[in-house]
């Protein structure tokens, strides 16, 4: 029987660094997006298609902003020009190198990050909600086509500065619960599977793989520790522009997030969607 490795790509949201009493970002979360090795190259043509397609779509709606909108027009001139200013103070050359270096970076320079894509910000300034929506709509079809599993753990930071007099930083706790959720993950799949954690380049790299070679030697702490056997090689950190499928675990993590912190609203149908894919979890405390 052939062994195919399960692939687990890392994004976290919520980050405030030791701030456990942070009202804007009340949890940690760690999720991952389970691709099967056989099955990667499918997903991340697939997952580059539509981001492909999806800067093409906003190009347009940017460009158009940029007349009739000051607000986005003068984020973009920030951006881009260095000078904050609406259209109509733009001189004729300022209006051709804006709309050249916007049209660069839509095709060299182009990734989804979900808070930017839900919330219209940098990349996504000026382009409409419907739009935008359509475009994470299609992220998770991608999801769905390949039939991807969701895992994730959660902190919830109060609660935890609460139940511990010296409390260690949430990413420690979270991350371990996370290798916790996939090596369950691993030993309940079919036959003898193994796993690999990849994560975005912009984590604590050097606490993860610590860590991790830790979990691997002598398993992980507290009360209710266990044995990481399934989990193999070190921690990989790659760039999220270089990886669309960090982009997918990133958009999955997201509305994860926002269902443990706020109740479903106005989009309860996405997350919906997600939650649907969770196939491990673990929330502390």
């Amino acid at each position: 029987m052939t062994t195919e490795l399960k692939l687990c790509y890392l994004d976290e949201a919520g980050n405030s660094g030791d701030n456990l009493h942070d009202r804007q970002q009340p949890f940690f979360v760690l999720g991952g997006l389970i691709v099967v090795s056989s099955k990667w190259r499918e997903v991340n043509r697939d997952a580059k298609d539509v981001i492909r397609r999806s800067a093409e779509r906003i190009e347009g709606e940017i460009l158009a902003a940029l007349e009739t909108s000051d607000a986005a027009c003068a984020r973009w001139a920030k951006r881009l020009l260095r000078k904050k200013k609406t259209w109509g103070s733009l001189t004729r050359k300022e209006r051709f190198t804006l709309r050249m270096k916007i049209e660069n970076r839509l095709e060299f320079n182009f990734e989804v990050h979900a808070v930017d894509l839900m919330q219209g910000r940098r990349d996504f300034e000026g382009v409409t909600l419907p739009t935008r929506i359509e475009i994470a709509k299609e992220l998770l079809d991608v999801v769905e086509i390949h039939d991807l599993d969701v895992i994730f753990a959660a902190l919830d930071k109060k609660r935890h500065s609460k139940r511990y007099r010296w409390p260690d930083p949430p990413q420690k706790v979270t991350f371990m619960l996370l290798v916790e959720a996939f090596e369950r993950y691993l030993k309940e799949c079919d036959g003898e599977r193994f796993g690999m954690l990849i994560a975005d380049e912009n984590s604590d790299g050097r606490l993860l793989k610590d860590k991790l070679s830790e979990y691997q030697e002598a398993g992980t702490p507290y009360l209710l520790g266990r044995p990481i056997r399934r989990i193999i090689d070190s921690i990989h950190f790659v760039s999220s522009h270089d990886s669309a499928c960090i982009q997918l675990s990133d958009l999955c993590n997201y509305f994860i997030y926002q269902r443990l912190k706020n109740p479903p609203r106005r989009y309860a149908q996405l997350e919906r969607r997600v939650m649907e894919r969770v196939s491990a979890q673990k929330r502390f405390p």
